[in-house]
């Protein structure tokens, strides 16, 4: 828990403005997790999306020249991430939460089909690098904003 808070903190820029974000605080020599007090932590998400949206593109262009099919896969992906997050800002309840967790679920998707480029060479190390750490910024989010809510029900 205390990544995401941190990344939120690095993505904020330490202004705190936007409630809902982690924000590291030391107490003596230990070091606590609080709450920003304003803004909601759902708008912060949307943003990492839209961005993590732009630095795929290049990717994307680059994977299309060797692998249509994986390029229109992670842009279906990236299309359900950013449309399910921009869609649970405006639901309510577990029907939201739902939406994150469909949102969070076409993000790994796409951090996964990066990892795959990678491994098949149509993309280098460094040129996936910061769509991937925008992905894992997007994670944590999403994961903060679902698990917030509480466990999910188990069947049986």
């Amino acid at each position: 828990m205390a990544c995401a808070g941190f990344s939120l903190h690095r993505i904020l820029g330490g202004s705190g403005r936007l409630c809902g974000a982690l924000l590291p605080t030391r107490i003596g020599p230990f070091f606590f997790v609080r709450r920003a007090r304003c803004g909601p932590e759902r708008r912060i998400a949307y943003q990492i999306a839209m961005e993590a949206a732009r630095r795929l593109g290049p990717n994307l262009a680059a994977i299309r020249r060797r692998d249509r099919d994986l390029d229109k896969q992670l842009r279906r992906a990236t299309q359900s991430f950013v449309l399910n997050l921009a869609e649970g800002n405006r639901r309510r309840g577990q029907d939201r939460i739902h939406l994150f967790r469909v949102a969070a679920g076409s993000a790994a998707e796409v951090k996964a089909g990066l990892d795959l480029a990678v491994a098949w060479e149509y993309l280098g190390e460094a040129q996936a690098g910061p769509a991937r750490d925008q992905l894992d910024q997007l994670l944590a989010v999403c994961w903060r904003l679902t698990e917030r809510a509480g466990p999910r029900r188990r069947a049986g």
